[in-house]
């Protein structure tokens, strides 16, 4: 969309913007580069190595649809939703991706961290782009 003046604006930052849209693109771009801020450091050599390769794995394609999203391609709601299934899948199969999920509770700092973690690289930010996807593929 072009301003008067002849400059381009985001369709995100109209009022009218579709907020599932916009909350589903966020949510991928945080799944793909949220988990390059925490360092899970307390977790066994086994379960880092997969969580590496999931978070490796899953990286560029959350964040290609991610951006897709909020450019509004149906491709890549489509994408999400399979990224997303493919992800709950893992925590369901895995013993080791769902250990990986436990809440450090030594203090309430380290508690919130570690649920704002669970709830971005975890199941409940899947299930959300779930229940947002259908938004996206209607248009």
């Amino acid at each position: 969309m072009k301003k008067a003046d002849g400059s381009v604006m985001s369709q995100r930052l109209l009022v009218d913007y579709p907020w599932p849209i916009w909350a589903m693109g966020w949510l991928a771009v945080l799944k793909a580069v949220f988990w390059l801020g925490s360092e899970p450091a307390s977790l066994p050599d086994r379960q880092m190595v997969l969580m590496g390769y999931k978070y490796l794995g899953f990286m560029l394609p959350f964040l290609v649809c991610g951006f897709g999203a909020w450019a509004m391609k149906k491709w890549a709601a489509w994408g999400l939703i399979a990224l997303c299934v493919l992800e709950l899948l893992l925590f369901l199969i895995s013993p080791t991706a769902r250990a990986s999920l436990a809440l450090n509770t030594t203090s309430s700092v380290a508690y919130a961290f570690s649920l704002t973690i669970f709830v971005i690289n975890g199941p409940p930010s899947a299930v959300l782009i779930l229940l947002f996807s259908p938004a996206l593929v209607r248009r």
